[in-house]
């Protein structure tokens, strides 16, 4: 009944497949009590926000009813937590689960965790490089055998495409104050590497770039000896731009060069984190 109702919650059951049994399972009504069954039947599921506002009201009653149950039961199949998470479900999430096996390279974001409490199993990726998430899929006991016994892992989160496209569906959008910074530099050039026909107009989605700026950065990561140069530059400016300055105005002049070249686009990502971030404090 519980699970039923939880993958109800999640949103990992179709709405057709819940109203069916809905209807038809008379254990339902002393379960609920007369007064929430009725609430539920009388819900209208054509309705996105009545549909919203009957799950929050079935996970509060679920809790209330057993709340020593564990929290995983509330995760969806698949989900994603910042790393930088302040609810506290995450973190009871993230306290209960540990790793049993990390896959390794060339898969080196991907791990397998199980939870203590109600021995679920996760297949857990780290996406890292962009948004700082972790993205979850609840795998069955069957499938994490296979990893321990045979390490046959499942084919999911084999790509990092993969993971960004999960955290774009899931409404994670970090943006970068320096968009030409080396790390995201070696972020597309990775992704070019996963699939030579990436365009840069979906990794303007991915990354949450201006199509512009991800056409600049496709055009170096597509070029290895052209992308090395441009890192070498921006790392030999950077690091000794104005010490060197004082005995080479050459190098003074480049790095001064190298700086009003991006400082447009570096104060307008800080301006629209700063702001992001403000207008997030001020509407929590």
């Amino acid at each position: 009944m519980e699970n039923i109702l939880w993958k109800f919650i999640r949103g990992d059951m179709p709405l057709a497949d819940f109203t069916q049994w809905l209807y038809t399972t008379k254990e339902l009504e002393p379960f609920l009590g007369e007064d929430l069954h009725l609430d539920v039947i009388l819900t209208n599921f054509e309705n996105r926000n009545d549909v919203v506002n009957l799950q929050e009201i079935l996970a509060n009653y679920l809790i209330a009813k057993d709340p020593r149950a564990c929290v995983c039961v509330r995760y969806a199949d698949l989900s994603v937590i910042g790393m930088e998470s302040d609810d506290p479900d995450d973190a009871m999430f993230l306290s209960v689960v540990k790793e049993r096996k990390n896959f390794g390279d060339p898969y080196w974001w991907l791990n397998l965790y199980s939870c203590n409490v109600c021995k679920q199993n996760w297949l857990l990726a780290q996406e890292e490089r962009m948004n700082d998430i972790y993205i979850l899929k609840r795998i069955s006991a069957v499938d994490a055998n296979l990893i321990y016994q045979e390490n046959k892992w499942p084919a999911s989160f084999r790509t990092y495409e993969e993971l960004l496209k999960i955290g774009y569906d899931h409404g994670v959008k970090f943006r970068f104050c320096d968009p030409l910074s080396s790390s995201l530099c070696y972020l597309v050039a990775d992704l070019i590497k996963e699939r030579d026909d990436i365009t840069p107009k979906e990794i303007s989605v991915l990354l949450n770039l201006d199509e512009e700026t991800a056409k600049e950065i496709y055009e170096l990561a597509s070029n290895p000896k052209r992308l090395k140069q441009y890192l070498e530059e921006d790392v030999s400016y950077m690091k000794y731009g104005v010490s060197s300055a004082q005995n080479d105005p050459t190098v003074w002049q480049n790095f001064k060069e190298h700086c009003q070249k991006h400082s447009t686009s570096i104060i307008i990502w800080c301006l629209i984190f700063v702001v992001g971030r403000l207008l997030s404090l001020y509407f929590r």
